[in-house]
């Protein structure tokens, strides 16, 4: 594994958009990968201002009404040490919980902004290994006309 605190953002090569037509801007519409890399790239930067540093990977999915978004090497160095015994573990896993409750309005504001639709519902969630996944539900469709 890579000890650098680079990051990485990889987006699937999909591209899924209603039609080529521009917008009013005279602008093409973004792809959905390129949506995915835009949510991944701020996510990454989101944890560096708040935590002081950022996922080594970062990778989001738009999936219908979720946005989904995969970090991998979220752990400091003492978060990883501390991870490896029980007692340090809970502490950890409470450690987290707490930061994501008082970050969630500011963070579902992020993606509502990235998204243009409203969060319904935040699942968020980080493995022994430092792995997270944050899922976002939307009120509806991430390519769905505005109403």
């Amino acid at each position: 594994m890579n000890n650098s605190l680079s990051h990485r953002v990889r987006s699937a090569p999909r591209v899924r958009e209603t039609g080529h037509a521009e917008n009013d801007n005279g602008v093409l519409p973004k792809t959905q990968g390129q949506r995915e890399v835009e949510i991944a790239e701020a996510v990454v930067n989101y944890h560096r201002t708040r935590n002081g540093r950022g996922p080594e990977q970062s990778r989001a999915y738009l999936l219908d009404d979720m946005v989904l978004i995969r970090q991998r090497g979220t752990f400091t160095p003492a978060e990883t040490r501390l991870a490896r015994s029980s007692d340090g573990w809970d502490l950890l896993q409470q450690m987290r919980r707490k930061l994501t409750e008082i970050n969630e309005a500011e963070f579902t504001e992020l993606i509502e902004t990235l998204t243009g639709r409203r969060v319904k519902e935040l699942y968020s969630d980080t493995s022994r290994t430092g792995d997270r996944i944050d899922l976002f539900i939307l009120d509806r469709d991430w390519d769905s006309p505005a109403s």
